[in-house]
């Protein structure tokens, strides 16, 4: 089930792995946010087990203003399923309600940085906090999708200098914007575009951006479609994971066990909308909050910018071998809308993949008009 790229940019992204068929080189990948949300619901399990109630409400979950990042949607939905799995009802009536906050922090027992999620169970008819649990995501492509990470991560064999440079990618941004280019820095084999449109003439076009603080930033205005061009310049295959205002491209898909695409060595592709089938996709569009597809998972609103985050790992054949550098070592308001389907041209293929690579996020104003990226 493959295509053969022309090495040219394709229309669509060609390929598609699925996560169950994507074997990880590395023994351990550290907990990712589903692992975290699921640690999250059994300890919220046993607390309303203990105040004999069967439901819960699900709020925001916040992170530090300097991060400018919104992935509550994310954590939200990844919680919901969690909660489900063990039968609670999530409804927004309930006495009590779950909300928190995330920041990147330092783990010092095993010296790496980690996101740490909060979460917060409030009696909703009092406002007393009843408990609160602490849940680390470990998983740096987790990691980098939830703050909207932009950095060139490399691949050293020794594991506390590439700590050291992770935890530099994170609190230092290094977005790099070569007109519509975007990529985490000027060595980097990995870049994103945004087209946007439609134009007078029905077209999307790559428009600019342009940064602040280190992190890329568009206008994109309500009504508006808009694309997403996976840039892979390197000699070899690359797994993409894309999510856009915290939730997964494949949050909506007939296939949720998918988590990435793969890109050809020295060539692109083009992602048009939210995955549903691999024919079928909903275009990405602004919209009020409401019509948004995080409000369809009954959120509130979390940050005054949308953000895509896209996350680039080498991949290979699963009878075929990495690429020579790769080693075994592994580390332990308005949004985006659901917009009328479009055709897409995606096949399945079994892949491995190795480390991240490079994270690439790019924060969309979400205004009428005009509006220049906050300054420095």
């Amino acid at each position: 089930m493959t295509h053969q790229p022309n090495g040219n940019v394709q229309p669509l992204a060609t390929w598609l792995v699925v996560l169950l068929a994507a074997l990880p080189t590395a023994p351990a990948c550290g907990d990712d946010l589903n692992v975290a949300m699921g640690k999250l619901a059994e300890r919220i399990e046993q607390r309303l087990d203990a105040e004999g109630e069967s439901t819960v409400a699900l709020n925001q979950f916040t992170a530090p203003a300097r991060l400018a990042a919104n992935a509550s949607s994310g954590i939200r939905k990844a919680l919901e399923k969690e909660l489900k799995r063990r039968e609670i009802l999530v409804k927004s009536s309930a006495r009590f309600e779950i909300n928190g906050e995330y920041r990147v922090v330092d783990d010092p027992v095993e010296q790496k940085t980690v996101v740490r999620i909060i979460g917060r169970m409030v009696d909703q008819n009092n406002g007393r906090i009843l408990s609160q649990y602490n849940m680390d995501v470990k998983n740096l492509t987790s990691i980098a999708g939830l703050v909207g990470a932009t950095m060139v991560v490399p691949l050293d064999p020794v594991s506390a200098d590439r700590e050291r440079a992770i935890l530099d990618g994170l609190r230092k941004p290094s977005a790099r914007v070569d007109s519509t280019r975007i990529s985490a820095g000027p060595k980097s084999h990995f870049a994103l575009e945004i087209l946007v449109g439609p134009s007078p003439d029905g077209e999307l076009r790559p428009r600019g951006a342009t940064v602040a603080d280190g992190q890329a930033f568009l206008n994109i205005r309500t009504n508006e479609r808009y694309a997403i061009r996976l840039i892979n310049d390197a000699p070899f295959e690359a797994a993409v994971t894309l999510t856009i205002d915290g939730l997964s491209l494949f949050a909506f898909s007939d296939n949720p066990e998918y988590s990435y695409v793969i890109v050809p060595g020295r060539s692109s592709g083009l992602i048009m909308g939210w995955h549903r089938t691999n024919e079928v996709a909903e275009e990405f569009v602004v919209a009020e909050y409401s019509k948004s597809a995080a409000a369809s998972r009954l959120l509130a609103p979390s940050a005054d910018l949308g953000v895509i985050t896209a996350c680039f790992a080498a991949a290979w054949p699963a009878n075929g071998n990495p690429p020579p550098d790769e080693g075994m070592e592994g580390r332990s308001i308005k949004a985006t809308g659901r917009g009328p389907n479009t055709r897409t041209n995606f096949a399945e293929v079994e892949r491995k993949t190795g480390r991240l690579r490079a994270a690439i996020s790019v924060r969309y104003t979400k205004e009428d008009g005009p509006k220049d990226p906050p300054r420095p």
